[in-house]
């Protein structure tokens, strides 16, 4: 490979930005100048660790053989650069090391860094609010770059109490260090990382505390056991040709429950034996509950042994569903409240799509701005768009179950319960805020220690729900005008703009879809590049999965409850069974547009005989039988007679 056009590209004042930038170009880089007759016909890009230095020592005769790259006037015979993965510091700040330890002049443009592209970010990123990861000078990089808002890792962390759940265990006098540069500023942010979403988060170098990064980068999810074992076999498995074998011993392994149950067995014997002597019966246990807070963990591993013992799992918060499988914190869970259930304001942060899938119950949402709360009473069916920034409240007033589905991005913030927002401040601060004395204040803020979903006391009054306030907010899928109604097929509900404009500002849309039994869906895929995040509200059939690349990432049979996701560009197809098949599907745009690829609209009906003769190797018979088929059907295919 030859590196003329790498040199001559990163040379160009066509890419050099500002005049001032074109202007120090010229004055560090004179000593390139030369008659285009004597210009050379190659360049050199020198790797430095191995190469030219090790560590802080010249390698061999390293500083001899680049002298020899220059007249004795300063000025190059032959274009040279560093070309490294390392970095951590300004290319300015390295050029000048270099210089040193090499005794000859080098330019900053002469070093290109692992970080160095980054550069070409500025124009996306100038503005906007960063984060700066790695060991050295990452947020100095960054702003010598030309970005204007910028964080390292270390301030960025020191603005969240204990978001590192490792920090009790360090020692090492970097950690001190942070915490009293941080504590001399008066704890007052340099930006308003409390509110303003940090854009990008830029690794400028490999950080010293992978953990606490790690964790700060995704503070949605909490890293605790396991999270090391994931980054060991990452690394593993990155450099060897085979994949890291281990067993591991922690939840959901089924062992560790087969071992709960045996300790639990032991620790009952004794009584039972007593029992069995006094009254003469007998001790066994028909069912051991599962009681924990981590559906992947605690929930799904009682569900994994539960098909050979008698484990039932139930979730102290009531999410038993959630993945983290679209992008950057997006959420899908199934919330559950009982009678009298209520939960405030989960949704502050939130951006997203939340319908009821059974019987109703009443919300309460405050938009950002508002004055007034709207109530709203929800239905069977209700599709509910909530911007970013909107606190809501949800109550069960009825006898039956009220269960809703959300998806969407936020950042959860309680503000009340035993994990509210409020539980952080100290009562002088609530007290100011709020006008009370610091007394009246723990009063308001301790007197609710129940965390998440919690009991409305009995004869306890809500608001009202009105009409007036469903409007603009609300559209009901299963009252909603039919997009597409295809006899003995299936019909369509789609959750859009038109009928939602509330939607667009959220960023996503949604349908609602019933196939009739035996019938089958159209292979399709979202071609404005969504996600769909499909929830399967009744009914049973299979499902078909297949990738950009032909290969099938999913075959199974779903039913009412189960949720899976089909990723950008994914072709998706359904065959209900007997009892028919719905779902309702996140899209990951306010305007979904699909494209299927089979039935009259199908993309192959507009593409010419030629073309899908020579795209199928297909005889003329073949695709004019081809051509010939599915005609009258859209979308939804009845079953075959």
């Amino acid at each position: 490979m030859r590196f003329r056009s790498v040199f001559f590209g990163a040379a160009s004042r066509a890419k050099l930005g500002t005049p001032a930038q074109q202007q120090r170009f010229r004055r560090t880089y004179s000593h390139l100048q030369r008659p285009d007759s004597e210009r050379p016909s190659f360049g050199i890009a020198f790797d430095i660790d191995g190469v030219i230095l090790r560590g802080r020592t010249p390698i061999g005769g390293s500083p001899q053989a680049l002298r020899r790259l220059y007249d004795a006037d300063g000025s190059l015979k032959v274009p040279f650069l560093f070309l490294t993965n390392g970095g951590g510091v300004p290319e300015t700040k390295r050029a000048l090391e270099l210089s040193e330890l090499l005794k000859v002049q080098i330019s900053a443009l002469q070093v290109v860094q692992g970080h160095s592209p980054f550069r070409l970010l500025v124009s996306r990123f100038e503005n906007e609010l960063i984060v700066a990861i790695g060991k050295g000078e990452p947020a100095a990089v960054m702003l010598e770059y030309g970005f204007k808002k910028v964080l390292s890792i270390d301030d960025y962390a020191a603005y969240f109490n204990d978001i590192d759940p490792l920090s009790q265990y360090k020692s090492w006098g970097l950690k001190h260090l942070y915490e009293r540069n941080y504590n001399s500023k008066g704890l007052q942010p340099k930006y308003d990382v409390y509110s303003e979403r940090v854009k990008g988060a830029f690794v400028v170098s490999d950080p010293v505390d992978w953990g606490r990064d790690i964790q700060a980068v995704f503070p949605a999810e909490r890293l605790g056991m396991g999270a090391f074992r994931i980054a060991l076999e990452s690394i593993y498995n990155c450099i060897h040709s085979s994949p890291l074998e281990y067993t591991s011993f922690g939840k959901p392994n089924p062992f560790v429950f087969k071992n709960a149950e045996s300790i639990l067995t032991k620790l009952v014997t004794h009584k039972c034996q007593v029992k069995e002597t006094m009254m003469g019966e007998k001790c066994a246990f028909s069912t051991i509950y599962m009681i924990g807070d981590n559906p992947k963990v605690d929930i799904n591993g009682a569900k994994k042994i539960n098909n050979q013992h008698a484990l039932q799992a139930a979730a102290a918060s009531t999410i038993v569903f959630t993945t983290h499988a679209i992008n950057y914190w997006t959420i899908v869970y199934l919330i559950r409240w009982d009678i009298h259930g209520f939960l405030f304001s989960q949704g502050l942060g939130y951006s997203g799509v939340k319908t009821t899938m059974n019987s109703g119950g009443t919300c309460g949402i405050v938009l950002p701005d508002a004055t007034k709360e709207k109530v709203i009473a929800i239905k069977k069916g209700d599709a509910i768009a909530l911007p970013f920034g909107a606190v809501t409240w949800w109550f069960n007033p009825s006898d039956a179950e009220f269960v809703g589905h959300k998806a969407g991005q936020f950042t959860n913030f309680p503000i009340t319960g035993g994990n509210g927002i409020f539980t952080g401040f100290t009562t002088e601060f609530v007290g100011r805020a709020w006008d009370l004395t610091e007394d009246e204040a723990k009063k308001l803020v301790h007197n609710q220690t129940n965390v998440g979903i919690v009991k409305v006391k009995d004869g306890q009054g809500m608001p009202e729900p009105s009409a007036k306030d469903r409007e603009g907010m609300v559209v009901n899928c299963l009252e909603a005008p039919l997009d597409v109604d295809i006899k003995n097929g299936g019909c369509v509900v789609v959750l859009n703009t038109k009928n939602l404009p509330l939607v667009g500002e959220v960023g996503l849309g949604a349908d609602l879809v019933r196939l009739n039994g035996h019938a089958m869906c159209s292979p399709g895929f979202s071609c404005d590049s969504a996600y769909q995040v499909t929830y399967v509200v009744r009914g049973s059939g299979r499902v078909q999965v297949v990738g950009v690349d032909g290969k099938r990432v999913l075959e199974t049979t779903v039913k009412g409850g189960c949720l899976f996701i089909v990723p950008r560009f994914f072709v998706v197809s359904k065959i209900a069974d007997a009892d028919g098949l719905e779902w309702f599907s996140i899209i990951t745009t306010p305007n979904p547009v699909f494209t299927h690829l089979a039935g009259k609209t199908s993309v192959w009906k507009a593409i010419s005989s030629e073309v899908l003769q020579a795209a199928f190797n297909a005889t003329p018979e073949m695709e004019k039988l081809f051509r010939s088929k599915r005609t009258s059907d859209e979308i939804f295919f009845p079953p075959p007679k």
